[in-house]
């Protein structure tokens, strides 16, 4: 039996990085106008810079505010911007720590410190300061947001729709928080409505590539191949490095029966992301439908080398090693993947594939049992088992099976076929014939001539 191949058609849609406060920074007037001149003027100063993005001069202003004023909140917390945006976390967080210590009421602090917290992956610390921000101050769209992003991390997506809905409600220009909750209704698979927030984002920034790629997603999932790809297409060229969107879009492709330009774009994917494991398992699944085996092993082989926990890229990788007659290795892969996933129907069926191609009929049919536990609905599985049954002798145990298939697949052709012979050697003359004719109609609907002339001769013979 000769494996069949499939991409795998799990589209990841791309994280939204942090964001910062925005630069645009403004004053606080009741923090301020509590302030000695002296320090207020070196914050000013010190808003200005970090307005104009000179973050280092920035940080000397404000050092002087807070010599001048140690309990200086605000400027706390704007050096505190100034410092992340240089890539110093660590002088960051002590930043907005002192200003919640300085001033409780201050949400802009909870919400920095909350933001590095969430970037630490942190995630209890973070809700609890993007509570506490919200407590402060009702109208804070941007702490609504990252709350609304930490309950969807949690999958509580509803706790997340009312967050981002609560901080579009604030802002109506807010497009990253359409995006996300548009990803949101992606995940519910709710199509409709997450189009319709990735719209009104692109509406809002057309040129808001995370916006095309999730749209790009939502239509790949509804079927909608070439939009899905033009929103792709859109992604790499708002951002060239993002191997996500080359990724989707080879995936599209893929289906869309381009094999070719799929395959460059799970190059470029992993280009830019050498530890891509989706990437490498899906260029080698496509690889290995087009008959590069050896190529298909090495990606299998990378994705196992950074995730030895990717139970399809062991399916995958026995599929291939059974069609090249490696039974043994294909077994060994096939148990790995099921140690992983034990609830994994297709590495159990692949595994009794290999256990045939060794003689082990028992085993086989101890597996194919497996996957009729797990699927009982499985024609194919029924089939493969009713076939060994015969083989040793179980007639009533294949007769059993091949009227299961024949439940589970009525335009199953061939188990009607066998079927028939079951009932010729239990000498049911009758019942023989009528599989017969069941089996020939069949063949000839899916214009399958050989079969429909064997059937034939049988139902002649027996007439």
């Amino acid at each position: 039996m000769n494996p069949i191949y499939s991409i795998y058609r799990n589209i990841r849609t791309l994280s939204i990085a942090a964001i910062l406060v925005s630069s645009a920074v403004t004053l606080v007037p009741g923090v301020l106008a509590q302030q000695q001149p002296d320090a207020e003027e070196f914050y000013e100063n010190g808003v200005e810079d970090v307005n104009d993005g000179d973050y280092e001069e920035a940080i000397e202003e404000f050092d002087q505010a807070i010599q001048l004023d140690p309990n200086y909140a605000a400027a706390y917390v704007h050096r505190g911007f100034a410092r992340e945006a240089l890539g110093d976390q660590e002088g960051a967080f002590a930043d907005y720590n002192q200003a919640v210590q300085l001033d409780p009421t201050y949400a802009n602090a909870y919400f920095n410190r909350g933001r590095i917290f969430y970037s630490q992956g942190e995630e209890q610390q973070a809700l609890a300061d993007f509570d506490q921000a919200i407590q402060n101050d009702r109208r804070y769209a941007a702490a609504y947001l990252y709350r609304g992003i930490i309950q969807a991390d949690a999958e509580d997506y509803q706790g997340a729709l009312q967050d981002y809905s609560r901080a579009i409600e604030l802002r109506p220009d807010y497009a990253e928080a359409f995006v996300r909750r548009g990803a949101v209704h992606l995940a519910q698979d709710q199509m409709r409505a997450a189009i319709a927030d990735f719209d009104q984002a692109i509406e809002l920034n057309p040129n808001y590539g995370e916006a095309y790629l999730n749209r790009g997603t939502a239509y790949y999932r509804i079927g909608n191949q070439q939009t899905a790809i033009a929103d792709f297409d859109r992604a790499i060229a708002l951002d060239d490095t993002s191997a996500t969107a080359y990724y989707n879009r080879g995936i599209a492709l893929s289906n869309a029966n381009d094999p070719e330009g799929a395959l460059a774009d799970f190059d470029r994917a992993v280009q830019l992301d050498p530890e891509y494991t989706q990437a490498y398992f899906s260029r080698g699944v496509m690889r290995a439908a087009l008959g590069e085996s050896q190529a298909a092993l090495e990606d299998f082989n990378r994705v196992l080398l950074v995730d030895a926990d990717f139970a399809p890229a062991y399916k995958e990788r026995g599929d291939l090693r059974l069609e090249l007659g490696d039974a043994e290795g294909a077994i060994t892969d096939y148990t790995e993947a099921l140690v992983i996933q034990p609830d994994y129907a297709e590495a159990y069926s692949g595994r009794a594939n290999a256990r045939i191609a060794l003689g082990d009929d028992g085993g086989a049919s101890q597996d194919y049992g497996r996957v009729i536990s797990l699927n009982p609905t499985s024609a194919q599985a029924f089939e493969s088992r009713a076939e060994i049954r015969s083989n040793r002798g179980d007639v009533q145990g294949a007769l059993e099976d091949y009227t299961q298939a024949i439940r589970s697949n009525p335009q199953d052709a061939d188990s009607y076929y066998s079927r028939g012979q079951i009932k010729l050697r239990q000498g049911d003359r009758q019942g023989a014939i009528y599989d017969f004719q069941q089996a020939a109609d069949l063949y000839l609907q899916q214009g399958r001539a050989d079969g429909y002339r064997n059937v034939l001769t049988e139902i002649n013979r027996l007439r």
